[in-house]
């Protein structure tokens, strides 16, 4: 018979040998997982309609989701309480945005309108249309951001057409022509309040100065690379922009107008992103029922390092897409928490743990054809 103490030695040895087996049988694991350790830390059944969208405030401590019941609604984290539940909006919310200030939350629909909400109160403050709004849009509002000086607001609309707007008075300061499709995307340099990016179905990418109102850099459409969405690295060096149908993630150095790397294996359109704080990660999330995480300090060949993605399956409901395209991304300001919004309906967050550990992950099919590009 063995003692208490061998018993206990054997155990460890066997742990030690199961480990060793693990990790040398894992590699494929290892590759198609990542890197990276996401741990759960609080889910929010937040809509009983598929999100759209998601905005998170600068400090990190007001969370806002909209969607398809065109409800938007405002959230307290890390707690996950429901402060206020916004109506108003007829059609589609497509973005939100946050004021720098975090006092005010816009909203952009289909519906044809942007609106201004107390953040505080829930209360509507303002809001731009047809009917209340000189030179106002003539199609849906896809795109929305607010400067980081708080000084202007950008809408881009199925127009073809960007508007930027004095958020102070809520006049038009100036109407930015040259897209020749629908503005899908819009984003403020994070250092130059004056730079606006912004990304059109017509397959280009512009850099505006808003107050000349000229382009910096115009960067000519590239075979079917339609930009969905947007975000510039914290120094504003770069521009990591994500595309529809399937196209992944670029990196662009924009001052160049050159391409230097690409996030592949996204299958489906990247419908948010963001950056991390520290400028290290992006994560997209995209149409393939997934978060895709990639590392922008390893770039190798022009291909993004791929430290993560985390898949998931939501089960055929009523109404609900049973793939649950990913709406939305965010990093907290700390950087170590990641909220993540499906078509579920629910909002998940998670806590970058700065573990390299790995997990066996089953493959999922690939996505049925006409999974794609859809509001």
């Amino acid at each position: 018979m063995t003692t208490p103490r061998e018993r206990t030695v054997i155990l460890i040895l066997v742990t030690i040998a199961a480990l060793i087996i693990l990790w040398d049988f894992s590699e494929p694991y290892r590759k198609s997982i990542g890197k990276m350790l996401l741990v759960p830390v609080k889910t929010i059944s937040a809509h009983d309609a598929p999100i759209t969208t998601i905005a998170l405030s600068r400090d990190g401590k007001e969370l806002a989701t909209a969607a398809r019941d065109n409800t938007i609604k405002l959230w307290r984290l890390p707690e996950g309480h429901l402060l206020h539940t916004l109506k108003g909006h007829t059609r589609t919310i497509l973005r939100l945005a946050f004021t720098p200030d975090g006092k005010h939350l816009l909203s952009a629909s289909a519906d044809l309108t942007v609106r201004m909400w107390a953040v505080e109160t829930g209360k509507l403050e303002r809001q731009w249309d047809s009917e209340r709004t000189v030179d106002w849009h003539t199609g849906w509002i896809q795109a929305l951001a607010v400067s980081p000086d708080g000084r202007w607001m950008a809408t881009g609309s199925r127009d073809t057409t960007i508007k930027v707007w004095d958020l102070k008075t809520g006049e038009l300061f100036r109407t930015l022509w040259g897209h020749a499709d629908a503005v899908t995307t819009v984003a403020f340099h994070p250092k130059q309040s004056n730079l606006l990016a912004s990304g059109s179905t017509d397959g280009s990418i512009w850099v505006w100065d808003v107050v000349r109102g000229e382009p910096e850099v115009k960067l000519s459409p590239m075979g079917g690379y339609n930009p969905c969405a947007m975000a510039f690295t914290p120094d504003g060096a770069l521009l990591v922009i994500g595309s529809y149908a399937s196209m992944g993630v670029r990196v662009l150095d924009w001052r160049k107008g050159k391409f230097v790397g690409w996030g592949t294996g996204i299958e489906g359109t990247v419908w948010a992103l963001d950056i991390s704080p520290d400028g290290r990660y992006v994560a997209a999330g995209a149409g393939d029922n997934a978060v895709w995480i990639y590392d922008l300090t390893h770039i190798h060949d022009q291909t993004l390092e791929r430290v993560r993605s985390i898949r998931y399956m939501v089960e055929r409901q009523s109404g609900m897409d049973p793939w649950g395209d990913v709406r939305g991304v965010a990093f907290a300001p700390d950087g170590k928490t990641l909220v993540t919004a499906m078509e579920d309906g629910k909002v998940r967050l998670w806590r970058l743990t700065g573990i390299a550990f790995d997990l066996p992950s089953l493959p999922l099919p690939s996505l049925p054809e006409g999974h794609g590009h859809r509001h």
